[in-house]
This record gives structure tokens, C-alpha cells and sequence, in this order.
């Protein structure tokens, strides 16, 4: 079972910290045109500020890609698919539990996004 304060904080926190920054990155990006597959580039690091404790995420595995499509009255749509697994790591206690993001996800922006 997966200690309380690591499903409270940190699995929503990982989750909604990953959506955001791909969909930052990309409609940043300024896409005119349909993108195709892009790779979620998704790298091991340390997480802190997210819940009580320091923890180290190690990605075992991401097949996680996005699209990036341009829809008349300057709507951008991007859609996230794909799974990413990672092990998390409690820096203080070494606990750790591996966690699957699965799933999709999408983001819209325009005029009447």
C-alpha cells in the first residue's frame, strides 16, 4: 500500500506538474500545423517542494508522445497518450513504490478555450 502522504502529495503532484509542463512546452511552441507523434521527454531528478519530503524519480519506462493540431479561430489542441512508469524514492526513509501514469489527456487553448 502506498504510504499516505506519497498519494496525497506527490502522485497528483507528478501528475499535474508532467500534464502542465508538456502543455506549456508545447503550445508555447507557437505550432501552426498538425505536429505529429512527439516524444514526452520525461528525465530522472530529484523532486522537491511538492510534499513534505525529497524524493528521486527514476523513469523505468516512457511511451508517452503528444500531438499538437491548429483548429480554425485559432483554437491549438494538444493531446497527450501514453504511459510512463517511474520508481519514486523517499529521500529520507529510502521507501520506495512504483508508480504507472497511464492514460490521455487534453489540453485546448483558444479564443473560446
Amino acid at each position: 500500500m502506498i504510504a499516505s502522504p506519497l498519494r496525497r502529495f506527490v502522485i497528483p503532484s507528478l501528475i499535474a506538474g508532467l500534464l502542465l509542463l508538456v502543455a506549456l512546452v508545447a503550445l508555447a511552441s507557437g505550432a501552426n500545423a498538425d505536429s505529429g507523434h512527439i516524444p514526452v521527454v520525461i528525465t530522472d531528478q530529484t523532486v522537491t517542494g511538492v510534499c513534505p519530503f525529497a524524493f528521486y524519480r527514476h523513469v523505468l519506462h516512457n511511451s508517452e508522445f503528444y500531438t499538437l493540431t491548429s483548429e480554425p479561430g485559432d483554437i491549438t489542441v494538444l493531446k497527450i497518450e501514453g504511459n510512463v512508469d517511474v520508481l519514486l524514492t523517499n529521500l529520507d526513509t529510502g521507501k520506495m513504490v512504483k508508480v504507472n501514469f497511464s492514460g490521455s489527456a487534453t489540453v485546448t487553448r483558444g479564443s473560446d478555450a
